[in-house]
């Protein structure tokens, strides 16, 4: 029955945070204008009082009934997490991307149990109980070594079927707070969040919204003192949290069925230059093409390349460390009070350990916007350029501020690179060239020898049989100086 236990410090926010509860419930139409900007598309089924709309994958978990979730939080009493003797009752069922979500209360406590869209016994793979495992276990390290860090404490952590729900499951604390973007959006009529405004916010919204990254830069600063000498996912040797591992890597391809997801392993690295280039030689580039043949010496330009070709501390350590990453650091997945403070991060599956100019000091997705492959000022965008570059200075001063300009901090002003890189190359394989391409595009205009070059027959001739020696000299001497922090 307890397959996979782990105990953590109950939470002691009890509150309601609003229509986001750990991150799965969202408006469909929010989403889809969101998720322009974000890495992973989301769809929604909101519900109230345990009524869920059925759909054909979902269905399985749907038929769940309440009657065995209540049975299985009382179970929790022996956890020693509920004092209360009142009886539990099911606030909400609510579901995001892949995990549905059961809300439940017992007096002043709540607890949200978190199952995922394959949790049936066809679906079930060894994958994606590692995956759950591994989220669980960093949940509790960061806990463990970090107190007063808003993480969800982990109550109880099952990969197996043997349980009241006949399912894997991951049960946690209650995480009180409103979804970020409540507090970085307007709302329109509808009541929904107005993207066509963004740009323009009221007096009030504007410091909001600076509380807000002062507080989240200041928040993920925590992580500073969690280092690592491996690339990889964390795990408790033998469930114990005195035990940190760091095991391969564990993911998935998503499909439209989540059933038909592809799953993945990575192995442990140790250092940033093998980690790099052991999943670029997992890319596909056709280079019989000079085109690709030419994005691919931009690519193994980039990745030789300070500082993603090591990853230390200081220049004089002698040996490599890294830190943790969140794989989804969007405003859905960070709550905050109504003045924007931060009260938690939620959401850690697929979180790693990863070089340290993309880990915890990078700036969150939304920051990221204008170096995504999909963004076109004045067509498909949310905030321009120069509103960003605002913002991103404020999160960049205030980590400073936190970690002092000879830390990871000092890789934040420029991260918004860093992190779309980062995504392009680990991202789903079907958008790799996509993402290729945009990001050439991009980088190409900062170097200034190339400014006025037409991108296409550019890349044509470089790859071509015969090549361009000097034009291949420009971009490895100059996609290092783009890339290089001190001089952004």
């Amino acid at each position: 029955m307890n397959a996979g236990f782990i105990q953590a410090t109950p939470s002691k926010e009890n509150e309601e945070h609003g229509s986001d509860i750990d991150g799965t419930s969202k408006n469909t139409e929010e989403e889809e204008s969101e998720n322009r900007h974000s890495n992973e598309k989301h769809k929604t089924n909101d519900s109230e009082n345990g009524e869920v709309e059925d759909d054909d994958e979902w269905a399985p978990i749907h038929a769940i009934p309440d009657s065995s979730f209540i049975a299985l939080a009382r179970r929790l009493n022996s956890a020693d997490f509920v004092s209360s003797v009142a009886p539990w009752i099911i606030e909400k069922r609510i579901e995001g991307s892949f995990n549905h979500a059961v809300i439940l209360a017992n007096g002043s406590t709540k607890v949200v149990i978190k199952v995922p869209i394959v949790a049936t016994e066809k679906r079930w793979q060894a994958p994606h109980a590692q995956i759950m495992r591994s989220a669980a276990h960093t949940m509790t390290y960061i806990k463990s070594k970090l107190p007063h860090f808003p993480v969800p404490g982990v109550i109880l952590c099952d990969t197996s079927f043997e349980n009241e729900i006949n399912a894997p499951f991951v049960a946690e604390t209650f995480m009180s707070g409103k979804a970020a973007w409540d507090i970085w959006y307007e709302k329109d009529e509808d009541g929904l969040h107005d993207y066509n405004t963004a740009d323009f916010p009221s007096e009030e919204r504007e410091k909001w919204r600076t509380t807000f990254l002062q507080s989240l830069a200041k928040t993920m600063a925590q992580l500073h003192s969690l280092e690592f000498d491996q690339i990889g996912m964390m795990q408790f040797k033998d469930n114990d949290p005195t035990k940190p591992t760091i095991l391969p890597y564990h993911g998935w391809h998503e499909r439209e069925d989540a059933a038909a997801r592809v799953y993945f392993d990575r192995d442990v690295c140790t250092t940033a230059a093998e980690y790099y280039a052991a999943q670029l030689r997992e890319k596909c580039f056709p280079k019989e093409q000079p085109k690709f043949k030419a994005l691919l010496i931009i690519m193994e330009s980039i990745f030789q390349s300070k500082p993603f070709n090591i990853s230390k501390k200081h220049d004089d350590d002698e040996k490599e460390t890294f830190t943790f990453l969140h794989e989804d650091l969007a405003l859905q997945n960070i709550l905050c009070s109504d003045t924007g403070e931060v009260t938690g991060i939620i959401d850690w599956d697929r979180s790693s350990t990863v070089p340290r100019c993309v880990g915890f000091s990078n700036v969150p997705i939304l920051l990221q916007e204008d170096w995504s492959d999909d963004y076109v000022v004045c067509q498909n965008y949310i905030h321009s350029p120069w509103t960003l570059n605002k913002y991103r200075k404020v999160y960049a001063d205030s980590m400073i501020e936190a970690c002092g300009p000879d830390s990871d901090a000092k890789y934040t002003k420029i991260s918004h690179i860093y992190g779309v890189i980062q995504n392009m190359l680990f991202g789903d394989h079907g958008e790799f060239l996509i993402r290729v391409e945009s990001l050439v595009e991009k980088l190409l205009v900062e170097i200034p020898e190339l400014r006025r070059v037409d991108i296409e027959p550019f890349l044509e001739v470089v790859g071509a049989e015969d090549g361009w020696e000097e034009a291949e000299l420009v971009l490895r001497e100059g996609i290092p100086r783009v890339l290089d922090y001190r001089n952004f």
